[in-house]
């Protein structure tokens, strides 16, 4: 009985973790690709960067979108908060990254069929 117990623990348990990595998600779409928002590597201008979250928006958001969710990068993982509708036609997302952690700008605002960015730094002393 030990046996199979500890057999079950050493094979499940790497196989929960992949999982979570797998489910773990740089992009998040609305309307199939037409906005999104995602996080990745920093552009060569701001290298000092942990991350870099580009948000491009289109015309196909609705009160019902307004959520937080996660975005990884590699291990890191930061929640951004999309607001509808906040100026017009503008939808807003706000980055909340991990402690030590800061967004610069900590949100930024799109009108429809533009994009942003914002960027991640360490948190400084």
């Amino acid at each position: 009985m030990r046996l199979k117990t500890r057999f079950i623990l050493y094979v499940s348990l790497p196989l929960i973790g992949l999982t979570s990595q797998a489910l773990a998600q740089s992009r998040h779409d609305w309307g199939g690709t037409a906005a999104w928002i995602e996080i990745h590597e920093p552009d060569i201008e701001h290298r000092g960067a942990r991350a870099q979250v580009t948000f491009h928006n289109e015309m196909v958001h609705g009160p019902d979108d307004n959520e937080c969710f996660p975005l990884t990068l590699d291990d890191f993982t930061a929640t951004v908060c999309f607001e509808w509708n906040v100026r017009g036609q503008a939808e807003r997302a706000t980055v909340l990254p991990p402690d030590g952690y800061v967004a610069q700008p900590p949100e930024i605002t799109v009108d429809e069929g533009q994009t942003d960015t914002l960027w991640i730094f360490g948190a400084t002393s």
